[in-house]
């Protein structure tokens, strides 16, 4: 598979093959994550600065959140 600019958004648009890629790589990381992870380690949280403000975030919203930037990305890329 051939290295992409940064920024080459347009390529990767027009290439189904790497956006296939890229959301399998994603996916092998969630299934790895999950295959080590119990539900309960899904409720642990961490502490994450935003603008200035300090945020509990859970483990399963990471998680949802690295989904849904791939559905919306993913959609993206297949719009007219």
């Amino acid at each position: 598979m051939r290295e992409l600019e940064h920024g080459s958004e347009a390529v990767i648009a027009e290439k189904t093959d790497l956006i296939i890629h890229w959301l399998d790589i994603t996916w092998q990381m969630i299934t790895t994550t999950l295959s080590q992870w119990t539900v309960k380690d899904l409720s642990r949280t961490y502490h994450q600065e935003y603008c200035g403000k300090i945020y509990s975030i859970t483990y399963q919203w990471t998680l949802w959140r690295i989904l849904t930037q791939d559905m919306y990305h993913g959609a993206s890329r297949h719009s007219c």
